[in-house]
């Protein structure tokens, strides 16, 4: 009677044991019912903010592609252009540019076609306003990623000893550049002293 009486008790126990386990995971199971739901809606709603972000950046970006370049606005002479507070600019000429003016052994004519080649040459470059031949012209260049407008306008003047080369590049939209511009110019500028030889005294 008293092993009877145990393994009842044991048996009682061990069911009492499931029946507590089975509750435990009833209760877990409906728990996760409820909460399937609102996480699910959470994640959609993630998603949906996520689909809303990339679509105003994407159409950011191609209003920043299609933005017209005006060319009173971004034709302007290196020589005498107001220098920006912005650091996405790149101002080489003579006293309070960022490099002084390049000057070249050569007449204006032949600096310009020296020029006309180069930036034919360079990708993602248009001409904006005026003629290199002219003395004076602005090129459009794009950065090669987003595709964001930068304007480069060139002055070049005769001298006693050849021609002096300002450059003004600087970027249509935002602030910084990460140095665009800068490398920009010292490109054209390394272009047209390997054009043309040495520099002037």
């Amino acid at each position: 009677m008293k092993a009877s009486s145990h393994g009842a008790a044991a048996c009682s126990g061990r069911r009492c044991a499931a029946v507590s386990e089975a509750c435990s995971c009833s209760i877990s199971l409906l728990t996760a019912c409820r909460l399937q739901p609102k996480s699910s809606r959470k994640v959609r709603l993630s998603f949906q903010i996520l689909l809303i972000v990339v679509a105003l950046i994407g159409l950011l970006m191609i209003l920043i592609r299609t933005a017209p370049m005006p060319v009173a606005r971004w034709h302007i002479d290196p020589e005498t252009a107001a220098r920006p507070d912005t650091p996405n600019v790149y101002l080489m000429r003579d006293g309070d540019g960022d490099a002084p003016a390049l000057h070249l052994a050569a007449p204006p004519a032949e600096i310009a076609a020296a020029l006309d080649r180069i930036m034919d040459a360079r990708p993602l470059t248009t001409l904006l306003a005026g003629g290199a031949a002219d003395g004076f012209v602005t090129y459009i260049a794009r950065t090669p990623v987003f595709r964001f407008p930068d304007a480069v306008s060139i002055r070049l003047s005769a001298t006693a000893n050849g021609t002096r080369v300002s450059i003004f590049s600087r970027s249509g939209f935002g602030r910084s550049d990460l140095g665009a511009n800068r490398a920009r110019v010292r490109a054209i500028v390394a272009d047209l002293s390997a054009a043309i030889g040495p520099n002037a005294p």
